[in-house]
Formats: C-alpha cells, sequence, structure tokens
C-alpha cells in the first residue's frame, strides 16, 4: 500500500479526474459574475422563495378550514361557539 502524502494539488487532480469519469465539465476559469451580482442574485431568489412559503397564522388558518371539511363530512354543525373551531363567542 501506498503511503504518500496527499497535498492539496493532488486532490483537485484526483477530483478533476473523478468529474471527468461522470461526463462532468470542469470549470477552467473562475467566472464573469462579481460577488456584489451574485449576492443580489441570492437575495432575488430568496425572496421569491419566501413568498411561497406560508406564516403559521395562515398555516393556523388552513388546518382550521380542514377542521372545518372534515365536520361538514361527518355530519356535524359547526357553530361559532364550537370549542374546536378555535374561536369562542
Amino acid at each position: 500500500m501506498d503511503h504518500e502524502p496527499m497535498r492539496m494539488k493532488n486532490w483537485i487532480a484526483q477530483l478533476d479526474r473523478l468529474i471527468q469519469t461522470f461526463d462532468g465539465k470542469l470549470l477552467d476559469n473562475a467566472g464573469s459574475i462579481s460577488h456584489k451580482q451574485a449576492m443580489r442574485t441570492a437575495e432575488t431568489e430568496y425572496q421569491k422563495y419566501q413568498s411561497g412559503a406560508i406564516s403559521s397564522v395562515e398555516q393556523a388558518y388552513l388546518e382550521t378550514l380542514k377542521k372545518a371539511e372534515n365536520k361538514l363530512k361527518n355530519g356535524r354543525k359547526i357553530t361559532a361557539s364550537d370549542p374546536e373551531s378555535g374561536k369562542s363567542s
């Protein structure tokens, strides 16, 4: 067994061979997008993601609707004073 120390340049070469083995393309330069542009793009994409997420209040509302739907399916009447409806009169 060969016990030569692995240096960073050896890791880079090994990973490049591994990527090429699985038909991957190697990056041959640092790219052309600045840090500022990358951060702006990341923030924009994160805002898009956040707009798709629902708040805890919205989640509670949807759960209340689901409970009401289940009660209606089971033939139970829903009233404002119902303790499971989340409201009290």
